[in-house]
Parts: C-alpha cells; sequence; structure tokens
C-alpha cells in the first residue's frame, strides 16, 4: 500500500505508520490479548470456588445436593480453557491477515527512499549493511507486533486483575505482592536502559559483519586481481572478534539481571506462604484461597518475568529498528526543488558555468571551471587518474550538486530540473 507521507525517522511513529491503516485488526488483537491474560485469573478463581464447594459438600450432611452447587463452576472452569485457546487462535489469525501485508510495505517504502540517496551515500556505505538494515528493520518490527505485543499486554492485563483479586482475598496479599512488583519493576526500568545501549551496541557490529561479508563476497573479482584474500579474511575477523565482545558483553549483564529476578519471585512466594499459613491459623483464608493465592502467585510471577523479558526483546527490536532508522532515513542530499520540472532538449548544449566541485573532506577538484559542449560536437576528456574525467561526467548526470556556480544542458540549469 503506498503512502504519500514521509516516513518517521523514529521507531514508534514509523511502525504507526504502517498500522494505522489496519485499526480495525489493531483493536480485535488488543481486546483478544486482555482476554487472554484474563484466563488465569478466571481459572485460579473458579478452581477456590471448586475447593471450597467439595469441601462443605463433603464435610455436610446430604452432600449430593451441595455436590449440585460444584456443577457450574467445572462448567465454567472448562469453557475459560476454550475461550482463552480461541483468543489465541484468533490473533494467530490477524497476524496471518496483516504481517505479510505490514513487512512488505515496510521493505518497498523504506526501499524506495533509500534509493533516491545520493550517488556519494551508495560511496559512503556499505551495499550490504544497506540490505542488512532494510532486512532486520521490517524483521524487527514483525517480531514486536507478531510476539512481543501480545506477550506484554497479556502480562499486564494478568497483574492488574492479580492485584484485584489479591486484595478481595485479604489485603496483606494484596501489600506483599504490591511491594515485590514496584520493586521488580523498577529494578527492571532502570537494568534496560543499560540494555537499550548494549543491544544497540550489538545490532551495530552484527549490521557491520553481515556488511562486510556482502561486500567482501560481491567484490571476489576484486579479491583474485590483487591477490587480498587474507586481507578479506582478517578483515572479517576483526568484526566479528567486535560482534563476539558485544555479544558477551550484554549476555554477562543479561544472566546477572535475570538471576536477580528469580530470587526475587523466590522470596516473594516464600511471603506469600508464610501469610497463608498466618491467616488459615486464624481462619481468615480457606482451603481454597490456598489453591488461589499459590497458582496465581506461581503463575503471575513467571508471566511477570516473561513479560519483562520481552519488553527486554521489544526493546531489542526497538534499538535494531532505531540503529536501521538512523542509517537509513537520513536526509536525502540531492532532491528536486519544489518547483522542479522536466529538461527540455531540443540541441543539447552543454556548458559548465563557472563550477567549483569537491568531494567531502578532500581538496577542490574543480574551481571557477567554464566549459562549453557544442551541441553534436565530440569531446574526449584526458587526464591522470583521479584528475576528474569521471566526476565531469557525474556533475552532468547530477550525481552530486556543485558547490559554486551551474551547469546548463540548452540553458536549463540541471539543479532546476527533475532528477528524472
Amino acid at each position: 500500500m503506498k503512502k504519500s507521507a514521509p516516513l518517521p525517522g523514529t521507531t514508534i511513529p514509523f511502525v504507526w505508520y504502517f498500522l494505522k491503516s489496519y485499526k480495525g485488526y489493531v483493536f480485535f488483537f488488543v481486546v483478544f490479548a486482555i482476554i487472554s491474560g484474563l484466563f488465569n485469573v478466571f481459572a485460579s478463581t473458579l478452581l477456590k470456588v471448586i475447593i471450597d464447594s467439595l469441601e462443605v459438600a463433603i464435610t455436610t450432611p446430604n452432600n449430593s445436593l451441595k455436590l449440585q452447587s460444584v456443577i457450574w463452576p467445572v462448567v465454567l472452569f472448562v469453557v475459560n480453557f476454550e475461550v482463552h485457546n480461541t483468543a489465541w487462535r484468533l490473533m494467530n489469525y490477524i497476524n496471518y491477515k496483516i504481517q505479510p501485508l505490514i513487512k512488505n510495505s515496510i521493505i518497498q517504502e523504506t526501499f524506495d527512499y533509500v534509493i533516491k540517496h545520493s550517488h556519494q551515500f551508495f560511496q559512503d556505505h556499505m551495499a550490504g549493511k544497506i540490505s542488512n538494515n532494510i532486512t532486520v528493520l521490517a524483521t524487527s518490527v514483525e517480531r514486536s507486533l507478531h510476539d512481543q505485543t501480545r506477550h506484554i499486554i497479556r502480562g499486564f492485563v494478568l497483574m492488574l486483575a492479580t492485584f484485584i483479586v489479591l486484595y478481595y482475598v485479604h489485603p496483606y496479599f494484596f501489600w506483599c505482592f504490591l511491594v515485590w512488583a514496584l520493586l521488580f519493576c523498577s529494578g527492571s526500568y532502570l537494568a534496560s536502559r543499560k540494555i537499550v545501549s548494549l543491544v544497540d551496541n550489538l545490532a551495530e557490529t552484527e549490521s557491520h559483519v553481515s556488511g562486510t561479508l556482502v561486500d567482501s563476497i560481491s567484490n571476489t573479482q576484486n579479491i583474485r586481481y590483487f591477490a587480498r584474500y587474507s586481507f578479506e579474511s582478517l578483515h572479517l575477523l576483526k568484526a566479528l572478534l567486535l560482534m563476539k565482545k558485544s555479544f558477551r558483553k550484554k549476555e554477562k549483564f543479561m544472566i546477572i539481571y535475570w538471576t536477580v529476578q528469580g530470587l526475587s519471585e523466590t522470596i516473594m512466594l516464600a511471603c506469600m506462604l508464610y501469610l497463608l499459613i498466618h491467616l488459615r491459623k486464624q481462619g481468615l483464608v480457606s482451603t481454597g484461597d490456598f489453591a488461589l493465592i499459590l497458582s496465581l502467585c506461581i503463575e503471575v510471577g513467571f508471566t511477570v518475568w516473561w513479560t519483562i523479558e520481552q519488553i527486554d526483546y521489544l526493546t531489542d527490536s526497538i534499538g535494531k529498528c532505531n540503529q536501521s532508522l538512523k542509517a537509513l532515513l537520513m536526509p536525502l542530499d540531492l532532491v528536486d526543488a519544489p518547483s522542479a520540472s522536466d529538461i527540455h532538449i531540443t540541441k543539447g548544449e552543454i556548458q559548465f558555468d563557472h563550477v567549483s566541485f569537491s568531494y567531502k573532506n578532500t581538496k577542490t577538484l574543480f574551481k571557477d571551471k567554464s566549459v562549453t559542449i557544442s551541441p553534436g560536437q565530440k569531446v574526449g576528456l584526458v587526464g591522470y587518474s583521479g584528475g576528474g574525467k569521471t566526476t565531469f561526467v557525474n556533475l552532468i548526470l547530477r550525481l552530486y550538486n556543485v558547490d559554486n556556480g551551474c551547469i546548463r544542458i540548452d540553458g536549463q540549469n540541471i539543479a532546476a530540473v527533475t532528477q528524472d
């Protein structure tokens, strides 16, 4: 789907640029993720009702009548599983419908922008790295939307619903879980800032390795001409060593981070067990509450851990997107003037009018050069290597803008006509 608006240069606006055409799908995707997040809360609550009802039925006369009260919670318990299954399948269906369209659009429109960069851009950036950045950008957005987002929504909904249920059972459980959640999420937030930096650095080194590989392979002829096999291998090895260093630095931090997270969950479960036993002695909680609190805390503990891990992966994806967008969507060096029109050739006269030009960070190649090539005239360019013969032709093609003066064809300034 082609769009007229310019591509945003930051991740969130960039993603929404492609998502906004599918608002209905996005809405239902979020709804189904919320339903999925409520599954464990409903399952644990119904399990509590079933256990408490059975306990009452077994310990009272005429328990067959009491057992009838268990039927509906059991039915709802089973139905809850199928609702959860259906919600996930519907999210998969939405991804099936829109994911390839979004990914294709990202690749197509990013390519359409990148291909308009100046000749200098492609001289300064490896083709393999450019290609890798486009594919990394599309893949990172795809993973973020397809996997990470629904797990994050599900995790936050589950945590919020758990707070409500815990407070309803007894405020002690609510406050215990709240303290743990605040410490857990605060620590994760602080760690994520470090993770972003580590991920950005790793993404840059991975992109450099990919670009080095593609450029070496695409230039095998020159490698053969100059017998530079060892040089190319050493060049790749240096890039690989940097990638290894960045990967290990990131993974070392993540191992420490996950270890602390796991320890905090163990402490939270120990506190919940202590409160359950203490309140059970006082008759303030039922047997079913044991099942409710423990099942919820275990599930929420792992889900929050998983959710934070997905947030880390999302941060990873955002870091890769930012790195790719920064490399690809830099401002175009050569753009048409707002009033540019097509050039009209009648004779074919080429005129350099006091043209000055130099490549970036180099000495001036042409200074105040004036040349007129008459229509039909045959001109030979003679000079030493690097003297400007190719540049002379490239300036006529407007692969570069001149620093001063202008180039005219049939009296038309080529900077004032369309590049096409």
